[in-house]
């Protein structure tokens, strides 16, 4: 994992889920969600690149790694199957990742209410494990 873009990605995954762990030590339920789903999206991220010929990286970066599209999990998740990566079952399975996807928007950004604690709690287990079979696949 020497490309710089690829570490950053997987950086700021963790950092955002140690972020979270601390709102939500702190009852601070919506923002951990919102950061959560940053992890998510990040280690989705830094592995597409990674699987993303080198050639084209920045392309990626640029063009498809930019707006609301690129923010969406759902959209992630087709981005990786086109670089020939399929998820692990215990991500791939309905109840599990889609869990996230439905609970994690880029709009919470502007929500004010408050989140189930266990619901962020799941999500941000899904989110440690994805970092760390990101990580041992990059």
């Amino acid at each position: 994992m020497n490309d710089p873009d690829i570490r950053k990605f997987h950086k700021a995954a963790i950092r955002r889920l140690e972020a979270a762990e601390v709102l939500l030590d702190n009852e601070i339920t919506l923002e951990a969600l919102y950061l959560a789903g940053y992890c998510l999206e990040c280690s989705l991220k830094a592995l597409i690149l990674a699987r993303t010929p080198q050639s084209r990286r920045r392309e990626k970066l640029k063009d498809r790694f930019r707006g609301a599209a690129a923010h969406s999990l759902d959209w992630l998740v087709t981005e990786l199957h086109k670089v020939r990566v399929d998820l692990p079952d215990r991500f791939s399975a309905p109840l599990r990742l889609r869990f996230a996807f439905l609970h994690w928007r880029v709009e919470l950004r502007y929500a004010v209410s408050r989140r189930d604690a266990d619901d962020v709690e799941r999500i941000m287990q899904i989110g440690k494990e994805m970092w760390e079979w990101v990580g041992r696949n990059l």
